[in-house]
């Protein structure tokens, strides 16, 4: 069964969320979600997202929609009607990041094809004519000079997955690395770091463990504790953020976002970054 967040159900929770960020000077939100409802009915939510820093925003409503995304009791779930009949209630999120001279929009989807469609529908109507994909710059977000990663505004993160593609071996492909503290392994202090180094191993996925002390806030149900989630980005421009239970970790994405965009490790990618991820679309 969903969590129940101030009388408001997340029914897509305890999965990865589907994020695109983009950088849009003078994006409002608002106008994503007035958007939206030329596709479906955006409902209001009464699911607060609190947030200290000021200028970092995140918000939370739900589509209805017709077209189905989720498999067996999940899709059971999200039915409006029930019996997995449609239209489909799905929790939508969408972050705005303020810096002093740039600003950015993060849009959070709860299945692939969903955000695959909805980030399609938002080129084809021209509301990102003058936005900007980001993506990561993961070769040099992965150097050492970034290792470990400074907290920023309160979030620690850590590396706990990295994949490389192999560039100098016709036999073998692509290489996996977990764990703690995959870059102090021995397979990459001995075997992989010169190879990296060389250029002859490039990032194309890594894996961010992220977490941030909070306080209680007013008239939410949010106490205080540790936010945790897992953050993943790959070379694409795809972010997909592990949503726990009720979601109230979601706050953590726009300062994860915002630790990457402080070490200048943000990169303009051409094109709705979904189509071109190795992603299920109805994961």
């Amino acid at each position: 069964m969903p969590e129940r967040i101030n009388n408001n159900s997340i029914g897509a929770d305890k999965r990865y969320y589907h994020f695109v960020v983009v950088k849009a000077q003078n994006a409002k939100l608002a106008s994503y979600w007035r958007r939206l409802h030329e596709l479906g009915k955006v409902k209001e939510s009464h699911f607060g997202v609190p947030n200290e820093v000021s200028r970092f925003v995140m918000e939370h409503r739900r589509l209805l929609y017709e077209k189905g995304y989720g498999r067996g009791a999940v899709a059971q779930l999200l039915s409006e009607r029930g019996n997995g009949r449609s239209p489909f209630l799905y929790d939508m999120f969408a972050a705005k990041i303020q810096f002093r001279e740039d600003t950015y929009l993060a849009f959070g989807f709860p299945f692939a094809g969903l955000a695959v469609e909805v980030i399609d529908f938002l080129l084809e109507t021209r509301f990102l004519a003058n936005a900007e994909f980001q993506g990561v710059e993961l070769s040099r977000f992965l150097s050492e000079d970034n290792r470990p990663l400074k907290p920023f505004a309160g979030l620690t993160s850590r590396y706990v997955g990295v994949q490389f593609i192999v560039t100098d071996d016709k036999s073998l492909a692509a290489v996996r690395l977990g764990g703690d503290d995959p870059f102090h392994s021995e397979v990459y202090e001995f075997f992989l770091k010169r190879k990296f180094e060389q250029g002859a191993l490039v990032p194309d996925q890594c894996v961010l463990a992220c977490e941030r002390d909070i306080a209680p806030h007013k008239g939410a149900n949010i106490h205080r504790g540790i936010l945790r989630s897992r953050l993943h980005v790959d070379k694409s421009g795809n972010f997909k953020f592990y949503m726990h239970a009720g979601c109230q970790n979601a706050m953590l994405l726009p300062y994860a976002i915002a630790q990457i965009r402080s070490i200048a490790c943000l990169k303009p990618v051409f094109g709705n970054p979904l189509r071109r991820g190795d992603q299920d679309q109805n994961d």
